[in-house]
């Protein structure tokens, strides 16, 4: 029984890294990996590798060890490899993740028994260099001189949702460390927008090799279809070919679709028989309900913009429709999207290859699309959008005036293309905008002569949004000046008039300040209508300066008169 069982465990791994056995191509990674610790001169100090969420980062730096031993036997023998995640550490100071990362060389490299002395947290927050002019020496050492590689995975989530450390100072931190020791090598992984989006990460090129981790080609996909379940499963060549369209070479895709298929082929008890195109279309379904907590986190890397035009894509490529068509038809207001922001964001995503680049716009994973049009339908994301840019707006709206409105629907064929003009989406949306109740076919004007009216009244309803925008600073700011005058010669009548406390007298008639002629140095009485001889002689002996003697006499002069009040 336990073995019937134990053969039919589906292999398809969902979610996690996996080990060498089930790590498919990826041998230009660890290329490139071996490339950069062979450059001993390391002129680029730091190796980058990136890519997009789930497409396997992680199961690359798992098995960089037997790789690299696979590639090149046993000349990188002399290499000890640390991985470490960062994830876990996103709320902690830099001198906490380097205490850590110290625990992590110890237990992964078993160096328990080298009586190695770990760097305090509190030397480390002061002095980052504790960390490799007196811990790195130690394991060295206890290594027999083998260089030691660091790789730093979801740096990433590191950086972007720390709130104490930037990423200059990490980055100054650790190019300081690995400038300063010839034998650490660096290699840091991170999703393709960190990279792609930051200013700072773009500043830190000249200084790291930067590598992209793609999509798989087709034939290492059919091995990583047929391979894992190789004795369990055969994969007729349409069902290879549709895993291949659904998925597009994404291994998590990829092995979402074979594990619904196993898990449907176990259910059944058929796995005698070959799996075809049919088998393949019947499971699409459940694969998405299979991976509905992984896409919401996949769909979460996207900013609110490009989830809209993804949205619209997916959707367009059901009905032939442009997707900047379906944009303005779904928008309640015209002003919501600018055709600028849309550009950007559809460059961005065929870049990172989730559009395709073909003429038509396509979204890469079909299977990613499917769910993107059952999960989150243009119209809602134009909400959300929409939602979101309320609070902004509604300042400006006030003084915007009325909204150009149109009061004609023009009978334009959705399959026209529109040009990426700005008035010309902006007119179509406001053509898309109007009243639903109203179609008059024979009133309709023609569309040049409503882009003229558009544009004239564009332009007269801006300058008179700016001269209101005017008067009002200017009101405001006299308003201003005649509440902060009016404070001022407020608080100078009433510091003139109020008369000082005891002891003081007005200087400049305004300011209080203390009245030093009435006051006493030692050399003087105030009360000279009193006769104290002893009095008289402790003053005389203050004013020579004999302080023993003055001190005496005034003691005397107090026990003669103790109703003296000086």
């Amino acid at each position: 029984m336990n073995s019937y069982f134990m053969s039919h465990i589906n292999p398809y791994i969902l979610g996690r890294p996996v080990n060498q056995d089930l790590l498919f191509g990826r041998e230009c990674s660890f290329v490139d990996i071996s490339d950069y610790l062979q450059d001993h001169k390391k002129v680029k100090k730091v190796l980058v590798l990136y890519g997009q969420r789930r497409i396997g980062k992680s199961s690359i730096l798992r098995n960089i060890t037997n790789k690299l031993k696979e590639l090149h036997n046993e000349s990188y023998s002399n290499f000890a490899v640390v991985t470490l995640s960062l994830e876990y550490y996103s709320q902690q100071s830099l001198g906490t993740v380097l205490a850590e990362l110290a625990k992590e060389i110890i237990s992964d490299l078993s160096l328990e028994d080298k009586n190695i002395e770990l760097p305090e947290i509190t030397k480390l927050e002061s002095d980052v260099s504790v960390f490799d002019n007196e811990f790195l020496p130690q394991v060295y050492q206890a290594l027999e001189n083998k260089n030691l590689v660091l790789a730093l995975d979801d740096f990433d989530i590191f950086i972007n949702t720390h709130p104490e450390i930037s990423l200059s100072v990490f980055y100054r931190n650790l190019f300081s460390i690995i400038q300063r020791d010839k034998k650490l090598f660096l290699i840091l992984v991170m999703d393709h927008r960190l990279l792609k989006t930051s200013e700072k990460i773009r500043s830190f090129q000249n200084l790291a090799t930067i590598k992209e981790i793609t999509l798989l080609d087709q034939h290492t996909t059919t091995n990583l279809i047929k391979q894992p379940a190789q004795n369990m499963l055969e994969y007729a060549e349409d069902a290879i070919q549709e895993i291949f369209h659904l998925s597009a070479g994404h291994p998590y895709f990829t092995q979402l679709i074979c594990f619904a298929i196993f898990s449907k082929a176990r259910e059944n008890n058929n796995f005698g028989n070959k799996v075809n195109k049919k088998d393949v279309e019947s499971i699409v379904n459940k694969a998405i309900e299979l991976a509905e907590a992984g896409l919401s986190w996949f769909w979460q890397q996207f900013s609110i913009i490009e989830k809209v035009v993804l949205s619209a894509v997916a959707e367009s490529q059901n009905i032939s429709e442009n997707y900047l068509h379906l944009i303005a038809r779904n928008q309640s207001n015209r002003d919501t999207i600018d055709i600028n922001l849309i550009k950007k964001a559809k460059e961005y995503l065929q870049e990172n290859n989730f559009l395709d680049s073909a003429k038509h716009q396509k979204v890469k994973i079909e299977l990613f699309r499917k769910w993107i049009i059952k999960y989150h339908p243009l119209h809602e994301e134009i909400s959300q959008l929409e939602k979101s840019t309320l609070a902004e707006k509604q300042s400006n709206e006030q003084l915007q005036g009325e909204h150009i409105k149109g009061v004609f629907k023009p009978n334009i064929p959705t399959t026209q293309v529109w040009d990426n003009d700005k008035t010309d989406f902006l007119l179509a949306a406001s053509y898309y905008q109007v009243d639903k109740q109203v179609d008059t076919h024979q009133n309709r004007p023609d569309i040049f002569h409503v882009r003229s009216q558009f544009n004239t009244s564009k332009r007269d309803e801006e300058l008179d949004i700016y001269q209101r925008r005017r008067s009002i600073l200017t009101i405001i700011s006299l308003v201003c000046l005649f509440v902060t005058s009016s404070i001022i010669l407020a608080t100078i009548y009433r510091l003139y008039t109020e008369p000082c406390p005891p002891g003081e007298k007005k200087e400049f008639g305004i300011f209080c300040e203390v009245d030093n002629s009435v006051i006493s140095r030692g050399d003087r009485t105030f009360f000279r209508a009193i006769s104290n001889k002893f009095r008289d002689q402790g003053i005389q002996a203050f004013k020579e300066g004999n302080y023993t003697q003055a001190a005496e006499l005034f003691k005397k002069a107090t026990e003669a008169n103790k109703n003296d009040p000086e």
